[in-house]
């Protein structure tokens, strides 16, 4: 199943409020509320348009796939399988050493 994550691109943007950001940025409550229920199964091509001009990425950006392991053997070879969920970054990073995340520290402010 294809799920929209835009709680994920609010976060990054340090926006905890998602739906009174999409607000802010123009949408109504109610598409707002559509837009991150998850079990939303349909959206319209210019509410997508309109988020990744927003988040200033693409549609693969924003769609996330969760694959029904009983009808994909294979999912990994699936052309949707570089939509799959990412794993958490957070997860990672609770593993790293103390320098380990003085040097991931490094290297994100080197590329602003």
């Amino acid at each position: 199943m294809l799920k929209l994550k835009i709680d994920k691109h609010c976060r990054l943007r340090n926006q905890q409020n998602t739906p009174a950001y999409l607000r802010k940025q123009g949408f109504s409550y109610w598409v707002s509320y559509q837009l991150i229920n998850t079990k939303k199964d349909n959206i319209r091509f210019s509410d997508l348009e309109r988020l990744c001009i927003l988040f200033r990425c693409t549609p693969n950006d924003l769609l996330e796939w969760d694959p029904d392991s009983a009808s994909l053997e294979n999912s990994e070879t699936h052309p949707l399988a570089p939509l799959k969920k990412e794993k958490n970054i957070a997860d990672d990073m609770s593993n790293f050493y103390f320098a380990q995340l003085k040097e991931a520290a490094k290297i994100i402010k080197g590329k602003k």
